[in-house]
């Protein structure tokens, strides 16, 4: 009796390749909104050259973390049982994003310069807390309404317009990064 190959879970290809554009759309994003937010402060510290190469090491490292935050949402569709994540992987993981990214921002901001009192640790991890059960919450009830699914799966869809300029800056900004560090250019 011939053995059949091991089928792992893993959602379809295009609903991994929208999770990926919502992943690269948001990261991207971001560090555009920071780089523009900080531009002021590095024009005076920096020159024009090493701010420019300040974007591009950024870039690179955002494409990296785009594919590392897919990978994850992929791996984590395979714990979940099928009905929550890897059915609903097209509408969900783009909500986990927004979500994920959403509670970053906050913490970043929470955190930095701008925020005169920094959190004590117990509030941290009340604020923990409140993350994992609202990204678990995400995973377990957005499957039942199927309003919440089309605006996940409409928000992909709609950064699919961006990934493929966002993936070239990506790239050039990663061969950048080599040819720059190996002293070639």
């Amino acid at each position: 009796m011939p053995l059949s190959p091991i089928r792992l879970p893993i959602p379809d290809k295009r609903d991994i390749y929208l999770v990926f554009s919502t992943s690269v759309f948001v990261v991207f994003t971001w560090t555009i909104i920071v780089f523009i937010l900080q531009l002021n402060n590095l024009l005076v510290l920096l020159e024009l050259v090493d701010i420019l190469f300040t974007l591009v090491y950024a870039f690179s490292i955002d494409l990296v973390e785009s594919l590392a935050v897919t990978l994850l949402l992929v791996i984590t569709s395979m714990m979940f049982p099928r009905k929550y994540l890897k059915d609903n992987f097209r509408s969900i993981g783009p909500l986990l994003i927004l979500l994920v990214a959403g509670w970053a921002m906050a913490f970043a901001f929470r955190t930095s310069k701008y925020n005169p009192d920094p959190q004590r640790e117990s509030e941290m991890l009340a604020w923990a807390g409140i993350f994992f059960s609202s990204v678990v919450g995400t995973i377990i009830m957005a499957p039942r309404y199927e309003t919440i699914k089309k605006i996940g799966s409409g928000f992909a869809e709609r950064t699919l317009l961006f990934v493929n300029l966002y993936v070239l800056i990506g790239i050039a900004s990663a061969a950048l990064v080599i040819i720059r560090n190996l002293g070639i250019g």
